[in-house]
């Protein structure tokens, strides 16, 4: 392999970036970034930097289309050095139109290096955005932290971010803010995340830090004409009280969401044994430090004495999160909402499961109310660690059935009414359903063999039944169907408990890939 590129090939660009697509895909060799979630081994999704770099270095014509494949996924986080690098990218004139997603490693420092007595750093503004320090390390960690405090502070990633959507970062469509786990053998050609973070794997502490997350919903907002349509938000339950206690910012957060399509909360409801209360100073008991943490809370939700009491007043509040489902695009055509302890999705390590009883409204705002109108065209549902009734999921799934093809139910409760009927209504009456998926599901009725339909389940069935058979023979016979409709638990089976299943019903050629026709 040469050390430089050669002039050229006598290759048509189509075929050079065709080339250059097969170089970049995952490789069975590459032991990058995998998930093992169901599968006896891990799979890869990310290309080996390597490869793609060799490929540049063929001639010129491969060095300047090559330039596309490098950079389509930029992480970075709070940190001089990448905000610069950020700013070299989006002046390259190849690079800047080459990144498609960007991630924002919502990780700040205090969770892993603290100031002591004699820093100069104030309190108060910690205090504000509800900050937990952490132990004592050595000089150079130190130094890093007062780095990002300032950026932080003075909001230097928002202007960068601002600067990078408005001028030259327009081909970005997806966002990510969350909190990043890295490790040695995960290096993403563009992660220009800092290295100091290396093996600090995220803790139930990330997300209480909510500045870079209203950093980048500012950016946003400062940019109407920006592309993004895909975001994907990891924070922790408590900032939903900045509906009350800052709306300001949370107004910020509202209308970063207006343009999106493409959803994902992952919103860390833990328990009390999740949270790591710092005794503070002197006798302070950690049952006072707890004490402390909640009365901030007590003017605008009222008083409590344990997390998930909080969670759940926090939650139940119209002005909370049923506010940002509602700041959503009209057009959300895919939603997923997370609320393990964790913040991930099929994730048995959280001991904690918040699946308390509160109206789907609470999750999802007025579509559940004004089914008719609101995210006509979802096609993509995921509910994680949530309590709901048949009641109210089933109109809601009917409502949408005619574009719903993917639905997932991770760790849900079901306080009334059985799974077998949900499960009838997403694949006997959603005409274009593709795949759903189970994991770890509850009821608190006890489960019945054999259920009669709901009559408008009933009708949505037998539609799709004709249907099915018009198409089959050509002509429908007209025989109007009629008489109750029963199900049983087998022929609609949704995992139990700690089980999990995948049912699939086709693939769709226009949504093949990750997320889509093939579940991730």
């Amino acid at each position: 392999m040469c050390d430089s590129p050669r002039d050229t090939l006598p290759l048509p660009a189509e075929i050079t970036r065709r080339i250059l697509f097969f170089v970049s895909e995952p490789t069975i060799t590459y032991d990058g970034r995998k998930r093992t979630y169901k599968y006896d081994r891990p799979r890869n999704l990310h290309h080996p930097p390597g490869d793609i770099q060799n490929a540049r270095l063929v001639c010129k014509t491969f060095a300047d289309l090559g330039a596309e494949f490098l950079f389509q996924n930029l992480i970075i986080s709070a940190d001089h050095r990448q905000l610069a690098h950020v700013k070299e990218i989006a002046e390259h004139k190849r690079l800047c139109k080459a990144v498609r997603s960007l991630y924002y490693d919502s990780r700040t420092s205090h969770t892993l290096w603290a100031h002591d007595d004699s820093d100069s750093i104030s309190d108060s503004e910690d205090d504000q955005w509800g900050i937990n320090k952490g132990p004592h390390y050595r000089r150079k960690q130190k130094r890093y932290y007062h780095e990002q405090e300032d950026i932080l502070d003075r909001s230097l990633d928002t202007e960068c971010l601002r600067t990078a959507l408005a001028t030259t970062l327009t081909a970005v469509t997806r966002v990510r803010c969350k909190p990043r786990e890295r490790f040695d053998h995960h290096r993403d050609p563009g992660d220009v995340s800092s290295p100091t973070r290396n093996h600090a794997a995220a803790s139930s502490n990330d997300g209480r830090d909510s500045r870079p997350l209203y950093h980048l919903a500012a950016a946003m907002t400062g940019v109407p004409a920006h592309n993004i349509r895909t975001l994907s938000l990891a924070f922790d339950v408590t900032l939903l009280a900045d509906a009350k206690l800052a709306p300001a910012r949370f107004a910020s957060l509202r209308a970063a969401l207006a343009p999106v399509t493409n959803l994902t909360l992952a919103i860390r409801a833990s328990g009390d044994d999740d949270y790591d209360y710092d005794a503070g100073d002197g006798d302070l008991s950690a049952a006072a430090a707890r004490s402390d943490r909640f009365a901030r809370y007590a003017e605008a939700f009222g008083t409590h004495s344990s997390t998930a009491s909080l969670c759940r007043a926090l939650l139940a509040d119209p002005a909370t999160l049923a506010a940002l489902a509602d700041a959503t695009s009209p057009a959300l055509h895919r939603f997923k909402l997370n609320l393990s302890a964790d913040g991930r999705r099929r994730s048995g390590y959280a001991a904690f499961r918040y699946d308390d009883a509160l109206p789907l409204s609470c999750y999802l705002g007025s579509a559940v109310g004004d089914a008719s109108r609101r995210w006509p065209a979802m096609r993509y549902l995921y509910l994680g660690c949530v309590g709901v009734t048949q009641d109210e999921l089933v109109p809601f799934l009917l409502a949408r059935r005619k574009t719903l093809a993917f639905v997932e139910f991770d760790r849900v409760t079901l306080h009334q009414g059985q799974w077998c009927v949900v499960g009838a209504v997403v694949l006997n009456a959603c005409p274009t359903w593709r795949w759903a998926k189970m994991s770890g599901l509850r009821q608190v009725e006890r489960r019945r063999d054999v259920v009669d339909l709901p009559m408008e389940v009933v009708e949505a069935v037998r539609e799709v039944e004709e249907k099915e058979e018009e198409e089959e023979e050509g002509r429908w016979s007209g025989e109007k169907r009629e008489g109750p409709r029963r199900v049983r638990w087998d022929e609609c089976y949704f995992a139990e408990e700690d089980g999990s299943s995948t049912l699939f019903g086709g693939v769709d050629p226009e949504t093949e890939g990750p997320g889509y026709g093939n579940p991730v």
